[in-house]
């Protein structure tokens, strides 16, 4: 019972932290995905998207309240909360009580779990699936709890469901639940193991033609770069928890005018961490050394997977795949914190750790350095520098289905929805507005700058044409006729969105 206030302390400090401010910033692309695909979309769009609906369900049904920039964020706020309880159960079940509260308060302030709890994304439903069903795991396998297995059951296919990468995550599950082993001297029970993960692959197959489908998609044109270079075993450690921090002789420098030498850079503050994550390794106690191995192992396993699938297919190896590390890993640092011989040192140690993620929490929020676009801002000058014979063309123009002949409304492009989202005085509303897929597939031409111009004729343009572009590579028949095609003007940006006033030639 002691422990109960402490929880709910934190989950409380967990959800004010999430919802701040949670309005300020304009929807970014992919929440706008979110939003469209919830209010606009009929459910057959939904089997065309890269991700499980399960996410989507949960804020179809959320939505019927409020569609507000704030209320849209709010939902994954609360799971996100939620995830802070969920943590602390698992790692009493591991670890005992006060590892479970000292693992609970780290994920309330680790920063990239923060941030992807204020957007209207799927990320916090993965990580809370995941965390259940570690603790699924623990109270089945180890302890032989029937209830155990149920909640993993349900708890993996939650995870699977939850995002297009979930899958991965339900087979890392599985390959967990091999490791960990009874403590009892109980013979490990192979049969139970098999028929709880049979159980999730057949809850999880109605998707499996769709996963297939859209990870052909995947593998054939998915955007994102290249992996770095650097291991990303301490790579995941520094983007989960100090990525936003700048470079202590940098601060130094600029707080308090100090002549410090540049060599002290932003990796410095990962050292507390992995001194902490050292102690776990070396001085955990006998008892809690299959633990530790147990979250090791769930800690490498979804880096090691993702960075196999980077290598051979295509880059997946974003921060954000990997933000289900971050369980593992602060129960990990809650180890090493009660490592520590000393109760005064334990108590120090602890709170030093958690002073680094603080400042990382509030140095992310405070420069927004989580994806962040000015679709608000760029809507808002649009209206008042736009005039009657002006066009709008709009890039990216990623559309949420293939265009097709009727219901042409429901095709326009994911970046004019987000400008009209904004568009208060309904300015926007009133001018023609392109996109190259639409304008494609309307031309009978196969020349973008061809297509584009008989499109910008057609709608009357006798103006100015405002280009509006995402921080995202162009095509380069696009960019051609851009620079080639129209004569430039001035340029205005807004967080990875700039808006480009050009005029047709002559």
């Amino acid at each position: 019972m002691k422990t109960i206030a402490p929880v709910v302390a934190l989950t409380v400090a967990a959800l004010g932290l999430r919802v701040i401010g949670l309005g300020r910033l304009p929807l970014w692309f992919d929440e706008g995905i979110s939003w469209l695909l919830v209010t606009d979309r009929p459910f057959s769009d939904w089997l065309a998207e890269v991700h499980p609906p399960l996410y989507y369900a949960l804020l179809l049904a959320w939505t019927q309240v409020s569609t507000s920039d704030r209320w849209l964020r709010a939902l994954s706020a609360v799971l996100g909360a939620l995830t802070v309880p969920a943590v602390y159960v698992l790692g009493a079940r591991l670890l005992g009580r006060a590892s479970g509260l000292w693992a609970a308060a780290f994920l309330t302030v680790t920063w990239l779990h923060v941030w992807h709890s204020r957007e209207a994304r799927m990320y916090p439903v993965l990580v809370l699936a995941f965390t259940l069903a570690l603790w699924g795991l623990v109270a089945g396998a180890r302890d032989g709890k029937a209830a155990g297995w149920v909640v993993y059951v349900l708890a993996a296919s939650a995870t699977a469901w939850s995002h297009g990468i979930g899958i991965y995550y339900a087979v890392i599950l599985a390959g967990l639940g091999l490791v960990i082993r009874p403590e009892d001297g109980r013979a490990w029970s192979r049969r139970s193991w098999l028929l709880a993960n049979t159980a999730v692959a057949g809850l999880f197959a109605p998707w499996v033609p769709a996963a297939i489908q859209n990870s052909r998609v995947v593998a054939s044109s998915f955007w994102v770069r290249p992996i770095a270079p650097e291991p990303p075993v301490l790579t995941t450690i520094y983007d989960l928890t100090v990525a936003p921090i700048g470079a202590p002789g940098l601060m130094l420098r600029t707080h308090l005018g100090l002549d410090v030498s540049p060599t002290l850079g932003a990796g410095l503050w990962l050292v507390p961490i992995l001194a902490v994550l050292a102690l776990a390794l070396v001085l955990r106690p006998r008892e809690e050394r299959s633990a530790v191995r147990f979250l090791v192992l769930a800690y490498l396993a979804p880096i090691g997977v993702f960075t196999i699938l980077s290598l051979m297919i295509r880059p997946v190896l974003l921060p954000r795949i990997l933000l289900p590390a971050a369980v593992p890993l602060v129960l990990l640092l809650a180890v090493g914190v009660r490592a520590v011989p000393w109760p005064r040192a334990q108590r120090a140690t602890g709170i030093l750790v958690g002073v680094v993620l603080v400042l990382g929490t509030v140095y992310g929020l405070r420069h927004d350095v989580g994806t962040a676009e000015g679709w608000r801002e760029a809507s808002r000058y649009l209206q008042a520098e736009t005039r009657a014979g002006d066009a709008l063309v709009i890039q990216p123009s990623h559309l949420l289905a293939p265009p097709r002949e009727s219901g042409r409304a429901r095709e326009r492009a994911m970046g004019e929805m987000l400008l009209l989202r904004y568009d208060e005085s309904g300015r926007l509303r009133s001018l023609p507005r392109l996109s190259t897929p639409m304008v494609m597939h309307t031309c009978r031409q196969a020349d973008v700058g061809a297509c584009m111009d008989a499109a910008l004729r057609a709608a009357g343009t006798r103006g100015h044409v405002w280009v509006v572009l995402r921080d995202a590579p162009l095509p380069d028949a696009f960019r051609r006729w851009l620079d080639d095609g129209l004569e430039r003007g001035p340029v205005a940006r807004f967080r990875s969105i700039v808006v480009e006033r050009r005029r047709l030639p002559g």
